[in-house]
């Protein structure tokens, strides 16, 4: 009998080492969910940061990694229905006017798209640099309006 009760025992202490142990890995790795992007520079690739910046070596911006590039394009974009310039990567509400953020594709929309234009002829615009197609100048790009 007291055989017995040690084995129980020991079973019972066992499954609840195991139990509290798989409980703590999965905390974990809830919290890795949420990673910053990582910025680094295009010329020394030593040089790497969780927040844009500029390189401290040769002053150049840093850049998003290819990663982070892939993960953002993967992942919806949210904004507000009512105020453009307020976008986020996830859901949440506005912070002007409080309303529910809603899913945006940037790829289709022209908001996000660079637009080239003849400086002699405003009429002729292109999603491309080139040349104009009357006159044959540079098309160059136009600048958005802030709103």
């Amino acid at each position: 009998m007291k055989k017995l009760t040690i084995i129980l025992l020991a079973i019972f202490i066992t499954s609840i080492g195991f139990g509290q142990k798989s409980k703590v890995d999965t905390t974990k790795s809830q919290s890795g969910l949420a990673v910053q992007s990582t910025y680094k520079c295009p010329m020394h690739s030593d040089v790497v940061s969780n927040v844009p910046g500029k390189c401290p070596k040769c002053n150049m911006d840093l850049t998003e990694s290819k990663k982070e590039k892939m993960k953002k394009d993967v992942t919806g974009n949210f904004a507000c229905p009512m105020h453009n310039e307020v976008v986020n990567d996830m859901a949440g509400t506005c912070a002007k006017c409080g309303k529910e953020l809603v899913v945006v594709d940037r790829k289709g929309s022209k908001q996000g798209q660079k637009t080239y234009v003849c400086s002699m002829h405003p009429e002729v615009t292109a999603t491309k640099s080139g040349k104009c197609a009357k006159c044959g100048m540079a098309l160059t790009l136009k600048k958005q309006k802030k709103s």
